[in-house]
């Protein structure tokens, strides 16, 4: 990084370790309108080895509303062990060790694996943005998941569910973790 501030420098680390953390919230509660904000406009994609691969914040969104806004899609990503460089003032990489479980209740699947995140990052006047996120699996499992096979659920995807936590008071730093979802 250009600035050599050590504290500075800290600082900026803090606030990419924060802007991937937003990533994964939104994304795990299906914020996909406001995790495509956490994106440059011409950023671009690399999930699984490449396989879904886009250009922009609307193919981005198109992508995830269709492959996980489903109520019978629940999924828990998380990364951890970040390694971020600066490239000067305004960009930076990082790399990331991701777990990730994905049930698709509607699919009768689950779906754990392991990855590693690349990332690149535009510091703008709002702050940090992803200029291009994506993954290579370093393994995945899919267990098949029916009437043979045992499994437990219980899910706050349901009208209800959403409707109770959208509709209780919250405490100072909440937010709804729950769009809407039309019937």
């Amino acid at each position: 990084m250009m600035n050599s501030d050590p504290v500075q420098m800290l600082l900026e680390k803090d606030a990419i370790k924060e802007l991937k953390a937003s990533y994964f919230r939104m994304l795990d509660s299906k914020q996909f309108s406001d995790l495509v904000l956490l994106f440059s406009e011409d950023c671009t994609t690399a999930y699984d080895n490449g396989r879904h691969s886009f250009n922009g914040r609307k193919a981005l969104f198109d992508f995830l509303q269709e492959g996980m806004g489903s109520p019978e899609c629940y999924t828990q990503h998380q990364a951890h062990h970040p390694e971020i460089k600066f490239i000067d003032d305004t960009h930076a990489t990082g790399v990331w060790h991701l777990e990730d479980t994905v049930l698709r209740l509607d699919h009768g699947i689950k779906i754990t694996g392991v990855g590693i995140y690349w990332d690149e990052y535009l510091k703008a006047d709002a702050g940090w943005l992803f200029t291009h996120t994506g993954y290579e699996r370093l393994w995945v499992c899919t267990e098949k998941v029916d009437a043979n096979n045992y499994i437990s659920h219980r899910s706050f995807w349901d009208a209800k569910s959403i409707e109770h936590s959208n509709g209780r008071d919250k405490k100072a730093g909440e937010q709804l973790l729950f769009p809407a979802r039309e019937s």
